[in-house]
């Protein structure tokens, strides 16, 4: 980011030297790859909770897709072929590009490569606060590309057990580390008494990071006397930050004369949002030991056009009252 600013402010210096200039910079990126998981809230079970101070749950989670595509905000133009045309010119040795001026046609393709890992490993203590409240801790684990994700979850619940269930209201938020690749570009658009220009400088991103978003669940199980087999649904919403972003790392290696997917975001930030639906049964081995098995379903309701909206998720998660 400090590069970035370095850049403008250099630009802006020397046109405004050259009298009254009217400058505007926009943000295009060219490129977004995430790497991480779906980072869903956790799942609570309430029973016999006057008998104990403490639930620990450890699971693990997949995903019915590895992959998915879509398109994130709006895009520049691009040339008849699908690309953003730019011409190169040598300015004292160094390379300068401008657009080619060919640019007059909407991006149709897809321009958001979420990689998703294979497996999430979670762990989660819901700690009871009174004989109504609770808060829930909790971190996952997950590996992509041969590189380590870490999230987690902090929320409080407030539940009511009665003869045979209990019906339980979570929210907190979740936080979940990301890797990605970027490639972007700035435009800086100038205007003065000397006439209009036009720049565009390229850069490129390789990092990671945390986001934090809000969760809400509402979850009922069934407590029936004498059956270690019960049943519990939980549905809910909540956000996930994909990537809250600014460009840094100016790079002239980048230049996008194949396929490339671009898009238009001046606050570098787009998030998904997700209804979640999650049924299942708990099998209890004692009064302080159970195994959930369930299947999250999830429908992501803000990113435009992916090529899927229907996320299924099962899971495994083993419980242990203290």
């Amino acid at each position: 980011m400090k590069r970035l600013i370095d850049l403008l402010l250099f630009i802006t210096f020397i046109y405004l030297l050259q009298g009254c200039t009217s400058i505007r910079q926009t943000i295009y990126l060219q490129n977004m790859e995430i790497n991480g998981p779906l980072k869903t809230p956790p799942l609570n079970i309430t029973k016999n909770k006057l008998d104990e101070n403490a639930t620990i749950s450890l699971g693990v989670s997949t995903s019915n897709s590895k992959e998915l595509n879509g398109k994130v905000g709006s895009h520049t133009k691009v040339n008849s072929a699908g690309y953003f045309q730019v011409d190169t010119l040598m300015v004292n040795d160094q390379p300068v590009y401008k657009d080619a001026g060919n640019n007059n046609y909407d991006f149709t393709g897809n321009n958001l490569q979420w990689k998703q890992p294979d497996f999430t490993v979670f762990l989660n203590a819901d700690l009871n606060l009174s004989r109504l409240f609770s808060i829930s801790l909790g971190l996952n684990y997950s590996v992509q590309d041969q590189k380590s994700l870490f999230g987690g979850n902090l929320g409080f619940g407030q539940y009511n057990e009665f003869e045979t269930g209990a019906i339980r209201i979570d929210f907190g938020v979740n936080w979940q580390q990301v890797n990605y690749i970027v490639s972007s570009v700035v435009v800086t658009e100038i205007k003065n008494n000397n006439g209009n220009s036009s720049t565009v400088t390229f850069f490129k991103d390789i990092d990671s990071k945390t986001n934090i978003n809000p969760y809400i669940t509402l979850t009922y199980n069934s407590n029936f006397d004498g059956s270690p087999i019960n049943f519990f649904i939980s549905g809910g919403y909540f956000s996930q930050s994909i990537i809250n972003y600014s460009p840094s790392n100016p790079s002239t290696n980048y230049y996008p004369f194949g396929i490339t997917h671009t898009i238009v975001d001046a606050r570098g930030e787009a998030t998904a949002g997700f209804i979640i639906l999650t049924p299942g049964i708990y099998y209890s081995f004692s009064e302080n030991s159970r195994i959930n098995i369930g299947v999250r379903f999830l429908k992501e309701t803000q990113v435009k056009s992916l090529d899927k909206t229907l996320f299924i998720l099962p899971f495994l998660q083993y419980d242990i009252s203290l």
